[in-house]
């Protein structure tokens, strides 16, 4: 059967992807280093706690990571099919040598309209400019507590400060938008909500707040920690009065409000509440070169070969591929866990 006649359309000479459920797919992420400077407790394995965060402690063993120059080609043949935003995540991506020189690439691709990084945001203070100037649009950066205290437990040895130098730093850059990711945790950090979400008042921050999933973690601590984003937000609501905000087109599954007159945004986002699967655009490249159609169906096809080759029709190929055999949904609402932890798929 050839994928193209399903999955790829030509609509006035431009590409769109289309998968078996007629859903368009035209997001990206790709994940260009499994290492990170932190070990937050959502993001690396529970056996982990006792480990003290040293500077590349959770990276996996035993393979070598593409080239940033095969990653560039990967992005150029996924925007010619019709991908029109690419994330770059990690692991922490700032750690990744040639991480600027890979934004510029990207951000020169023809078709391209949105660019955007994930970061822990514990070195982008000193890269903010550059990274605006070289061609990205966007940034996301976690922060999981506004205690100094509470942060250096959940990230197992961060410092708030960098971090909140890290979004000064990205709001004085100028970027298109700021946005903090917060995963919501029962008995942890969810007494913060309202102090989280007033970050939007004080600044032009959009304050996102995740759902906790179901990954890398045994059932018990899921359930033991999970706050639904209805939960969530009623506990801002005690606090704030909330009204519904408008959407943009980069606001993927996000359901916005904000406090009236507030420059910023407070964003929910439900993966297990309220399951967008029905809508999700978007594949992802894992550090060590699989190609994910969703981040928690299982389903993976390896690209290492054909990256190291350089073959542009047969990564072209994988690319439909991945997108036709699209599975309909995660699977996490009856009960399926993904054990492999999250830095390992790309945050």
């Amino acid at each position: 059967m050839d994928l193209n006649l399903f999955c790829r359309i030509e609509v006035f000479g431009v590409y769109m992807l289309k998968d078996r459920l007629k859903r368009s797919v035209d997001y990206l992420r790709i994940s260009i280093t499994d290492k990170c400077n932190l070990k937050c407790m959502y993001c690396s394995p529970p056996d982990r706690d006792s480990v003290s965060p040293t500077e590349g402690d959770c990276v996996s063993p035993g393979h070598d990571l593409p080239s940033l120059d095969s990653l560039v080609l990967l992005a150029e043949c996924a925007v010619e099919l019709g991908i029109r935003k690419i994330r770059i995540t990690g692991g922490e991506p700032l750690l990744r040598p040639g991480v600027t020189g890979f934004v510029e690439s990207l951000g020169r691709l023809q078709g391209l309209e949105d660019l955007a990084l994930t970061t822990n945001g514990t070195r982008i203070a000193d890269l903010a400019g550059e990274l605006k100037a070289r061609g990205l649009k966007r940034v996301n950066i976690s922060l999981d507590s506004l205690n100094p205290g509470k942060f250096s437990m959940i990230t197992r040895g961060g410092d708030l400060n960098k971090v909140l130098g890290g979004v000064e730093a990205t709001l004085n850059a100028g970027f298109a938008s700021v946005r903090t990711n917060t995963v919501v945790m029962r008995g942890v950090n969810d007494d913060e909500l309202s102090d989280l979400a007033a970050l939007s008042i004080e600044k032009p921050v959009d304050v996102r707040l995740i759902e906790l999933m179901p990954m890398g973690q045994d059932p018990g601590r899921f359930a033991s920690a999970y706050v639904s984003s209805e939960e969530a937000r009623a506990a801002i609501e005690r606090d704030y009065r909330l009204v519904p905000a408008e959407n943009t087109s980069s606001d993927g599954p996000a359901a916005y409000y904000r406090i009236p007159e507030a420059p910023g945004r407070i964003g929910f986002i439900s993966p297990i509440s309220r399951c967008f699967c029905q809508t999700c655009n978007r594949i992802r490249v894992t550090a060590e070169g699989d190609l994910l159609p969703c981040l928690a169906a299982g389903t993976r096809i390896s690209l290492r070969a054909l990256l190291r080759e350089g073959n542009r029709d047969k990564l072209m190929a994988a690319l439909e591929q991945a997108v036709w055999n699209k599975p309909a949904g995660h699977g996490w609402n009856s009960e399926r866990l993904e054990t492999q932890p999250m830095f390992m798929i790309g945050g």
